[in-house]
């Protein structure tokens, strides 16, 4: 035995707070906030929040979509794609199964529907057991539905560009319109006021029935008209409402006129996905609540839920620093193993890559897409970069998007020189590799390809990636050129690292951790079945540490130490996740609570006998009192040099860090 870590971790969920909130609710004191993946509950206007164990239960599967939330009589329901949960107290919940839950309706007076399968359901404030009341047939789907107490509205897609609109109370349904539409149905709203005017929110924007869903007219008394996605409506009065918009993004009060509907700008912090009452769901943000729309205020007390997609939207190329940006688009960083976090000086509607230069923390690149204020041009994909360590950004690429999310910047690598970026652009079948030597501001293409499944995200200037074909490309100069390194035979997911020399992956099918020579191309590999059934992610710390996750036993479990002949093995903190090690702290990504948790972890090496002590000089390092002979190993466990005496020249390795053993201990060195 070479060595041992001393101690072990203590995971701590350290948030952000904030997040990725798709679905609110509120009732009186009672709130509900649901993102892509976890629940909350608030029992005291959204002041503090109590995350719902939602284990078992799929989210609704789509970009912007995820649980979806309702508060009727006084009761919480949390939809998922197979069903609903519900509770009384938020501490206990009651499951429904129901296989095929995509649309969830607003409930208004005692009831409350939704869609499941392809039949419209109610729920009654005196029955909580769903009833289905009407099923349209094979030949069209549902796909929004609204209600005000016994009376709803249903939609249904007829053809690619047509809608059927049935009409019912309670379980008698009429069909009584068919119209043309824009896009997607994103929400269904009645004027309490007036039950035959029905609103929706549409990916055109705002469509308008005023003769009980027989007609709808395009609204066009507002410029987000045709050019904006409309994702909620809320009524707030007889003439006035409340929307939330992706593009064009933020919240708008709307006053009926001659036209249509006259749109005012009063929150513009983030992306609003739902309102109601008064909390806004608020993408990157988290809620919002407000009094009478004047003025707002953040209620994320205890609330988390970002949902990061890639490894690009993680930089963790200073050690000190744990850079991301979330869905939402708000980017953030921690230097103290999240105790603190603070906001970058720039968000977009979605964000997708961060970057922060290793050589120059001043230096901070960021990808995604926005909504823009040019009524012809509603959406682009940005890159933006910073010189001032995040504090302000100026745009490098704001180009118009002609397909659905098309060449969104997905990784963002910057080599030892701060100028030289290489990005990877694109969407599943069409990837862009590019590389600039001038900060961004121009950009080579280096090649395309259909599809990667791994990809390098904390090296800088040597670069690799795992394409589709299992083919194995690497990259000396921060991504200008490429060669081909070697061949797999994988073609599925493939999770790699960098170190020393070597490229190590795992594909999570096995125990076996492989190695590429990136010198020769030759391929080896490590069987630790002895701590895994199967590997999943491995990382290394600048200060040489492995970190590596995967099963065993069928539970997700967390490995880690100096070298891989000697590793602990502890539970993870959560289900799944991705590791993250910087200097001193470790951070673990769970998904399914949308945060991170963060341990600090302990460098030193414990002496098996003797006192060891490193000088490290600029010829090269001593090792006070090895004695006569030292063996020097290498972060696997390997004999690599056997020496007289104490001293070990730079040059006579590679740079790294290696175990050197004594007759008097051992001890771990840093050789550059």
């Amino acid at each position: 035995m070479l060595s041992v870590l001393v101690g072990a971790l203590t995971w701590t969920f350290v948030g952000p707070e904030g997040g990725d909130i798709t679905s609110v609710s509120m009732e009186g004191n009672r709130a509900l906030a649901a993102s892509f993946r976890t629940a909350y509950f608030s029992m005291d206007s959204a002041l503090t929040w109590n995350r719902i164990d939602m284990a078992g239960y799929e989210p609704i599967s789509a970009f912007l979509t995820g649980y979806e939330t309702a508060i009727l009589s006084g009761r919480f329901f949390v939809f998922h794609s197979g069903g609903y949960v519900y509770s009384d107290d938020g501490n206990t919940w009651t499951a429904v199964d129901l296989p095929g839950v995509r649309y969830v309706g607003e409930p208004s007076g005692n009831y409350l529907p939704f869609i499941a399968g392809n039949s419209v359901y109610l729920i009654s404030s005196a029955d909580y057991n769903p009833v289905p009341v009407f099923t349209p047939g094979t030949d069209t789907l549902l796909v929004a539905v609204g209600s005000l107490d016994s009376l709803w509205y249903a939609f249904a897609r007829y053809r690619p560009d047509s809608v059927v609109v049935y009409r019912g109370v309670l379980n008698t349904v009429n069909l009584v319109g068919v119209f043309a539409y824009n896009g997607g149905i994103n929400d269904v709203e009645i004027n309490p006021s007036n039950p035959d005017m029905v609103l929706l929110s549409t990916f055109g924007g705002i469509y308008q029935s005023d003769d009980g869903g027989a007609t709808f007219s395009q609204d066009l008394g507002s410029l987000l008209s045709g050019a904006a996605v409309i994702n909620d409506i809320e009524f707030v009065g007889v003439d006035s409402i409340a929307v939330g918009a992706f593009y064009f993004s933020g919240g708008y009060v709307g006053t009926a006129g001659v036209l249509g509907w006259t749109l005012d700008p009063i929150y513009t912090d983030g992306v609003v996905v739902d309102i109601e009452g008064n909390i806004f769901a608020s993408l990157g943000v988290g809620v919002v609540y407000t009094e009478a729309g004047t003025t707002f205020e953040v209620r994320n007390n205890g609330l988390y839920a970002h949902a990061l997609y890639n490894p690009g939207m993680i930089s963790n190329d200073r050690d000190d620093r744990l850079s991301f940006i979330n869905t939402g688009g708000v980017a953030s960083y921690s230097t103290d193993g999240g105790s603190t976090w603070n906001n970058y000086g720039y968000s977009m509607d979605i964000g997708t890559a961060i970057e922060v230069a290793p050589s120059d923390p001043q230096r901070v690149y960021m990808g995604g897409f926005r909504g823009s204020g040019d009524i012809y041009n509603p959406g682009a994909t940005l890159l933006v970069g910073s010189n001032d360590g995040g504090a302000t950004f100026t745009a490098l690429r704001d180009t118009a998007v002609n397909y659905a999310f098309g060449l969104l910047p997905m990784e963002i690598q910057t080599g030892s020189n701060a100028d030289n970026v290489f990005m990877m652009s694109g969407s599943p079948g069409r990837w862009l590799l590019e590389y600039s030597s001038d900060g961004g501001s121009t950009f080579d293409s280096v090649r395309t390809a259909a599809g990667y499944n791994g990809f390098c995200f904390s090296c800088i200037d040597t670069l690799f990636i795992v394409l589709d074909t299992g083919d194995v490309y690497m990259s000396v100069d921060a991504g200008a050129t490429w060669n081909h390194l070697a061949y797999i035979g994988y073609s599925g997911n493939v999770y790699t690292t960098y170190r020393d020399g070597y490229l190590y992956y795992s594909t999570g099918h096995d125990a076996y951790l492989r190695y590429i020579d990136v010198a020769t191309g030759n391929i080896d590999s490590l069987d630790l079945s002895a701590y895994f059934d199967s590997l999943i992610q491995v990382q290394v710390s600048v200060n040489g540490h492995f970190f590596i996750t995967g099963y065993q036993g069928g539970a997700y479990k967390v490995a880690y130490g100096s070298s891989f002949d000697n590793l602990t093995v502890e539970d993870a903190p959560a289900s799944f996740g991705g590791l993250v090690p910087l200097s001193s702290y470790v951070f673990f990504y769970s998904p399914s609570e949308g945060g991170f948790y963060a341990s600090p972890y302990p460098t030193g090496v414990a002496e098996l006998s003797g006192k060891l002590s490193v000088r490290y000089s600029p010829s090269g390092v001593y090792i006070d009192g090895a004695g006569e002979r030292m063996e020097i190993y290498d972060i696997r466990g390997r004999l690599v040099r056997s020496l007289r005496g104490n001293f070990i020249a730079h040059g006579l390795l590679p740079a790294g860090v290696y175990v050197v053993k004594t007759a008097k201990g051992s001890i771990r060195v840093l050789i550059r």
